[in-house]
């Protein structure tokens, strides 16, 4: 049986999920600032 998680899911405005898409497709990012988007 796969471990579940306890803790609630995510949930984001709209305006925080654009800022996280764009930074995941900037390519002048840090590399880790873009796989934490992700």
């Amino acid at each position: 049986m796969p471990f579940q998680s306890k803790k609630e899911k995510l949930v984001l405005s709209i305006a925080d999920r654009e800022m996280l898409q764009r930074i995941s497709h900037a390519r002048s990012e840090e590399y880790r600032r873009v796989e934490r988007a992700r």
